[in-house]
């Protein structure tokens, strides 16, 4: 097999098991609240859509955790999976950063 063939092969792959997670898994890439209208329940209210989806379809979902944010996610019943350390001294910050890999499971209503 040549090396086109393999990379064609490598990217049915690749694609393949994304759908595959995107079937499985809802996953949430940004959510940021302006800090004038933080803890009032913004966060909450616009990720509640996202976890009734997730409950309807009985999918969990994935997400990344800021320090900031990482306190709501709990409380709304995601747990950690693993933590992320990033050590900014490459791009000239003296600071190491933190991310939350967090997944929440389908909860059903009795």
């Amino acid at each position: 097999m040549g090396p086109g063939l393999q990379l064609v092969a490598l990217g049915r792959i690749f694609f393949f098991f994304l759908a595959l997670l995107l079937i499985l898994f809802l996953v949430c890439h940004l959510l940021v609240t302006d800090p004038d209208f933080q803890r009032r329940g913004l966060g909450a209210m616009l990720l509640g859509h996202v976890t009734e989806l997730a409950d309807a379809e009985n999918r969990r979902i994935y997400l990344e955790a800021t320090a900031a944010g990482h306190p709501l996610y709990e409380k709304l019943g995601f747990r950690d999976i693993d933590l992320i350390t990033i050590d900014l001294k490459k791009w000239g910050e003296d600071v190491t950063d933190y991310n939350w890999v967090m997944m929440r499971e389908p909860q059903t209503k009795l």
